[in-house]
């Protein structure tokens, strides 16, 4: 991940002053910062979010010609929520002020990034490279890869709970001024804005390699988007250098032309796997309410206000128990993911009616419920009956789903085919934990 480059110094030491004191690569491993944090002689703007201190290294720089060596500050932090790593940060910046010389990182040729802002090449007091492009992950270690980020990998590996992306969009300033330099990647999580994991996770055939974009909108813009957020980012880093008075660091806004919500990375990290509601749990609606009475598995009985039953598979589904279906086609929906689709016969049990039930995740939606918001999964649903005698009935839902909760907060039906049925549509307007 991090290129540790070939430095030529000319030293002039002006003393450590109170930074170093403050610096986080000196702090203990499990701190938490917010908005700016102090790195040697720099600051580091962070996106929004409680990031956690989970490698620190300090090591000596030798530079040639019998100079004096530099010391070196080295922090990694990560963004944790829900048990999900939803993004990483890995800087390196001098604890002591030095005249150096820098040989030109070799990462600022490539051309297969998103973007790349690298001038000049050969003013070694005054260096710009930026660049965004995309950094397939395994999340173990190599030969010779720092002290500091060996140990955040170590970290992540004694936290086997913390749901770990394959592939992240990898954000990485590299920048000279004068007598410093600062060396910062930010890692975002595309999972964490509502992404499926990549089909292939190799690094040329990766679902997010440059190539394959102009393919796929939907990534497509979220890789601009990100894009657009590294080049405000530029101006807070180098300002954290040359100045040392960083700003605290933007979110990352994220919108694709038919995805009304605008995903932050510290607000909108929608949980995978499935969970389900608690007992006792009234979702009151539009129309009425719905009480959780029993959890089995992934089935979620409810009572209504007329106290009429109902299951709802994974409490996303509402689908006879007694039927006959392939249960593992609809739980193979789950961990949900924009673009994942499933199929399947559902057969009355009595086996004289039969439906082709269609489930497709579309996009990502935030629900307002009492003024909280809710990250939900729009999933559409279509019903279409099979088999002589059954008036070519075609149903269409649209179901909003929040993994957090287990359960839908709106549910649309129209018809789309055959005669005339009463079509079922409400929203959860309040929710009552147990108890309440």
């Amino acid at each position: 991940m991090f290129r540790y480059l070939a430095y030529v110094f000319t030293l002039v030491f002006l003393g450590l002053g109170g930074a170093q004191a403050q610096s986080i690569h000196k702090m203990p491993i499990g701190t938490e910062v917010e908005g700016v944090a102090a790195l040697g002689r720099v600051q580091i703007p962070l996106p929004p979010g409680k990031w956690t201190l989970i490698g620190a290294h300090e090591t000596w720089l030798n530079p040639i010609a019998g100079g004096q060596p530099v010391p070196l500050g080295h922090a990694n932090l990560a963004l944790i929520e829900r048990d999900r790593l939803v993004g990483f940060i890995a800087a390196i910046a001098p604890t002591q002020t030095s005249t150096l010389i820098r040989i030109w990182d070799k990462q600022c040729e490539r051309t297969d990034l998103y973007f790349l802002e690298a001038a000049p090449k050969y003013n070694t007091r005054e260096q710009t490279c930026f660049l965004v492009v995309h950094a397939a992950r395994t999340w173990t270690a190599w030969a010779n890869m720092g002290a500091g980020l060996e140990a955040a990998y170590t970290w992540l590996a004694e936290h086997p709970k913390v749901v770990k992306p394959s592939t992240m969009l990898l954000v990485r300033h590299s920048n000279v001024r004068a007598s410093d330099f600062v060396e910062v990647e930010y890692n975002f999580s595309p999972e964490a804005y509502g992404f499926g994991p990549p089909r292939d996770r190799s690094a040329a055939g990766n679902d997010w390699h440059r190539d394959k974009l102009k393919n796929d909108p939907a990534r497509d813009a979220f890789a601009q988007a990100v894009v657009a957020w590294a080049k405000d980012n530029q101006k807070r880093v180098l300002d954290g250098l040359v100045y040392r008075k960083a700003e605290a660091g933007a979110k990352l806004e994220f919108a694709v032309p038919g995805r009304p919500q605008q995903a932050a990375i510290s607000s909108a990290v929608l949980p995978s796997g499935h969970v389900t509601p608690a007992i006792g749990t009234r979702f009151v609606v539009s129309s009425g309410r719905f009480d959780i009475v029993k959890v089995d598995r992934m089935n979620v009985m409810t009572a209504n206000s007329a106290n009429a039953g109902a299951t709802w598979i994974a409490g996303l589904l509402p689908l006879d128990p007694a039927s006959k279906f392939d249960r593992s086609a609809l739980e193979s929906l789950f961990p949900l993911a924009v673009g994942k689709k499933t199929k399947f016969l559902q057969e009355a049990a009595s086996g004289a009616n039969a439906w082709d039930q269609v489930l497709e995740v579309v996009r990502t939606e935030t629900v307002q419920i009492e003024g909280k918001p809710y990250a939900t999964f729009v999933i559409e649903n279509r019903t279409e009956a099979v088999g002589p005698g059954m008036n070519e009935f075609i149903r269409k839902r649209t179901l909003h789903y929040a993994p957090e909760l287990g359960w839908l907060l709106k549910m649309q039906e129209e018809q789309l085919a055959g005669p005339p049925q009463r079509m079922n549509s409400w929203e959860v307007v309040r929710i009552v934990p147990p108890g309440g």
